[in-house]
């Protein structure tokens, strides 16, 4: 996605409205740190790449130490360790719409490997579509999944746990889980998978579709609805400029995250991130009600109007892209 020159330039896309909820977000995060000695932010990838770059900074920039790490997921990534071990959850695969094969369905979707679904599923049933919406199709290949992996991907299982056990090993910790936000699945998922309560901080929550008191975004009422109304096109911002994370594999006696392609989801924004940085340096010790009234005074009506593409050419894309029959 490009900048379109004829239009507001991405100094006030990035220095006027990310750069002041950064600054708001960092110091909630140094809030809960100062509150609690054993907090541990981690970041998920990809959104919270730069959140956590954020984080790094304001640490140097006050001269506290604020101990963080990224951790390498998806949705897709998590749901491969979860059907591993036969506990796919419905909610899990269904928070969008999926439209494609059921091939595409069992890869992208509930993550299993291609060679697995190949395995299982003869031919015809692998090229039968899954029409948008159809929940009752999508719930009963869940169950047959959940029934026959367990045997196929014991290796998957093993790999990905020992992966995320590099983060949340240490009992005497209370981890914060740090990302942009929506309704907090991938923490839902990874306290599933690890058998415990996690908290999540986020830009930006939806409240309506969730209730949890260990969940919670930063912004403002009103700015977290114009934050939600332009997911997609945030995720792009705060884009780490990595493609999507499909598991875990043993590489030289450690464990890495294996991607889907090396060259994909490119962020033209990255290359921005460094006078993001600069500009934090100077608003991050104003006083939140100014910078509060900043994000309400600069935020447009669409984060759209930043870009040469519509706000529907954009959201169309990335839903082909992302979120019907692709990575997730």
């Amino acid at each position: 996605m490009k900048m379109d020159p004829s239009k507001q330039d991405y100094s006030k896309a990035f220095l006027s409205v990310m750069a002041p909820m950064l600054a708001l977000y960092v110091r909630d995060c140094e809030k809960i740190v100062s509150e609690n000695k054993s907090a541990r932010h981690i970041f998920l990838s990809r959104e919270g790449y730069l959140l956590q770059k954020a984080l790094m900074h304001y640490g140097r920039l006050v001269g506290s130490i604020l101990d963080s790490s990224y951790l390498e997921v998806s949705r897709r990534s998590l749901c491969k360790i979860l059907a591993a071990r036969g506990d796919l959850e419905l909610r899990f695969v269904t928070k969008e719409h999926f439209s494609g094969t059921i091939s595409q369905l069992w890869t992208n979707r509930f993550g299993i490997p291609p060679e697995i679904v190949e395995e299982v599923l003869d031919s015809r049933k692998r090229k039968e579509r899954v029409n948008r919406g159809h929940t009752t199709l999508i719930s009963s290949e869940l169950s047959y999944a959940n029934k026959v992996c367990p045997t196929f991907m014991g290796n998957e299982y093993q790999e990905g746990m020992k992966y995320l056990e590099k983060f949340f090993s240490n009992p005497d910790h209370t981890y914060v889980i740090g990302d942009v936000g929506y309704s907090g699945t991938m923490q839902d998922m990874l306290e599933t998978i690890l058998g415990t309560k996690l908290h999540g901080v986020y830009l930006a929550l939806n409240n309506e579709k969730n209730n949890a008191t260990n969940k919670r975004g930063v912004m403002p009422a009103d700015i977290t609805k114009k934050i939600l109304s332009n997911t997609r096109i945030i995720e792009i911002l705060f884009n780490a400029g990595m493609p999507t994370v499909i598991g875990y594999k043993m590489k030289q006696g450690d464990v890495h995250p294996e991607y889907q392609d090396e060259t994909a989801w490119k962020s033209d924004f990255v290359q921005y991130h460094g006078k993001l940085m600069e500009k934090l340096s100077e608003i991050v010790s104003l006083p939140e009600p100014l910078l509060i009234s900043w994000v309400r005074a600069n935020y447009p009506s669409s984060l759209a109007d930043y870009f040469s593409s519509s706000e529907g050419e954009i959201q169309q894309t990335l839903f082909e892209d992302l979120w019907s029959g692709g990575p997730v």
